[in-house]
């Protein structure tokens, strides 16, 4: 298993101590439309972070469950699916044992084959329910067996289909539909009922009935009193004859609903403290990311780092806590000030400099140089890139690196990602939302990045928004490019901040992150 960072929220406690293991299967078989799947447990162990683990309607809280995060299982790149199915389930099987309730992050649906390969052993009389808008029952697609229109037909092979129940499918294939089992309920013959009908039956006192026929399902109606059926309409809170009405009793507390004072400003964004916290996400995994990188790849041992469009310091405010000399460069003066003010607030002292990082001198020359989030995108054509290398060459010591990342398009049709997450400090809730890769124009390379902040705090409400123009560069259009600036050579580039995933050996990279070496 690989460590991940963020963890799913409210996974408090160590594997040893937990009762619930969140882990993720990052698999993707082949697909006809869009990509990324394999994404999927990363996005949302961060969209989990924009929640509370409280919920008011249960009246439960995550933190009071024994839940640990034990990250995701490594696949082998590129090999076929049915080989990275099994590598995920020999790791699975490795700290999986009765008693452990496992809760998988996926992945396309495949990725739940592994998984009952695993438990079914251990549960002769394993039943599964399947809700899903497509049964997944073809027996290949694409030519692939082990794909995400076939994950069911593969676990019926593991667990017969009697102890399958399918419920809620809208459409589908032919086959899939003439498929002989026993427990198929689609949408179509539920009209205006709810699949969670269904699912009352499905529960322990009701598993081992036959099938209904499909006029008498639960909330059927033939002739629907009054409207309009509408084909697989769910209605509204029905899900309250399971779990209650989440909103307790009709009365009223307190007589006047809360009035935000806001104060929306449509502009540029100028708070570094908002920005601080919003982008406090835990940037340990890259941190050492980049340590192990100074450690191996470096010709020299790495004493002295300067962090070139360092923003309010997330990355350069760790390394300082590790010991490493560090130096800042930014454009902004009220990011560097801010900065000043948490290293002198942490005991440290560094050279923070007010400039352009394509022409910059420091005091004193630098071990490794690094530049985080894609910051090098605001250089938008290839002589400003070409100026930036060469400045950083010059405050580089021979022998030392320069690790910076860029985005990779990983789609030509749909290109853009969007991410939302929220931050609480002390009285403060900071919501922030970040898109890149909007409106790409093919020829510059260019697109357009959009960020906003929006911070409450004791009743009031302040907004910020920001817009701006990045570029893109293509992995072996930098690599001329490195080559044409002169004074470094290539070391190494990845996926992320994954030492094992080599760029080349990576399918639909997002973010590539990329080691240069001074000659």
């Amino acid at each position: 298993m690989r460590a991940v960072s963020p963890s799913f929220i409210g996974c408090n406690l160590a594997f040893a101590d937990a009762r619930i293991v969140v882990y993720g299967i990052p698999f993707e078989g082949r697909v006809n439309l869009r990509k990324g799947a394999d994404a999927g447990p990363l996005d949302v162990r961060l969209g989990s972070e924009s929640i509370e683990t409280y919920s008011p309607a249960l009246t439960r809280d995550l933190e009071d469950l024994a839940m640990a995060d034990i990250g995701d299982c490594e696949l082998p790149d590129g090999a076929p699916p049915r080989e990275q199915l099994d590598a995920a389930r020999e790791q699975i099987a490795a700290w999986w044992r009765p008693g452990l309730i496992p809760f998988m992050l996926g992945g396309d649906h495949t990725a739940t084959v592994p998984v009952i390969e695993v438990l079914a052993p251990a549960f002769p009389d394993l039943r599964i329910l399947h809700l899903d808008a497509h049964p997944d029952l073809r027996e290949e697609f694409l030519g692939e067996r082990y794909n995400y229109a076939s994950a069911m037909a593969r676990v019926m092979d593991v667990v017969p289909a009697e102890r399958v129940y399918q419920i809620g499918m809208r459409t589908g294939a032919r086959e899939e539909y003439h498929r002989r089992r026993p427990h198929f309920f689609p949408m179509y013959p539920m009209l205006t009922g709810h699949p969670v009908d269904v699912v009352r039956r499905l529960l322990p006192e009701g598993a081992g009935r036959d099938r209904q026929d499909a006029g008498r399902l639960p909330g059927h109606r033939r002739r629907p009193r009054r409207g309009r059926s509408r084909l697989g309409s769910l209605r509204p809170y029905r899900h309250r004859g399971l779990l209650g009405d989440p909103r307790g009793a009709s009365g009223v507390v307190g007589r006047a609903p809360l009035r935000l004072r806001e104060k929306s400003r449509i502009r540029e964004y100028s708070a570094p403290r908002l920005y601080e916290i919003a982008f406090d996400l835990n940037r340990k995994g890259e941190v050492d990311f980049l340590v192990h990188c100074f450690r191996r790849f470096s010709r020299r041992p790495v004493r002295r780092v300067v962090d070139i469009a360092c923003g309010t310091g997330p990355h350069l405010m760790r390394l300082a806590d590790r010991g490493y000399a560090m130096s800042g460069l930014d454009l902004s003066l009220r990011n560097i000030e801010f900065l000043g003010e948490r290293l002198a607030a942490r005991g440290h002292r560094g050279e923070l400099v007010v400039g352009d990082m394509t022409n910059f001198r420091l005091t004193r020359p630098v071990d490794a140089a690094i530049c985080m989030q894609d910051s090098q995108g605001h250089l938008l054509t290839n002589d400003q890139l070409l100026a930036h290398l060469k400045t950083v060459a010059r405050v580089l010591k021979r022998g030392g690196l320069y690790v910076f990342d860029r985005y990779v398009a990983s789609s030509w049709t749909d290109p853009a990602r969007r991410w939302s997450w929220s931050r609480r400090r002390g009285r403060l809730i900071v919501r922030a939302s970040f898109s890149a890769l909007n409106d790409v124009d093919p020829v510059s390379q260019v697109f357009r990045e959009r960020m906003t902040l929006e911070a409450v705090e004791n009743g009031t409400r302040r907004l910020y928004r920001q817009t701006h123009l990045s570029r893109m560069v293509f992995p072996q259009e930098l690599r001329a490019l490195v080559e044409l600036a002169g004074g470094f050579e290539f070391v190494q580039w990845f996926f992320g901040f994954k030492p094992q995933q080599v760029l080349e050996r990576t399918r639909h990279p997002i973010i590539m992150v990329v080691v240069l070496r001074k000659k």
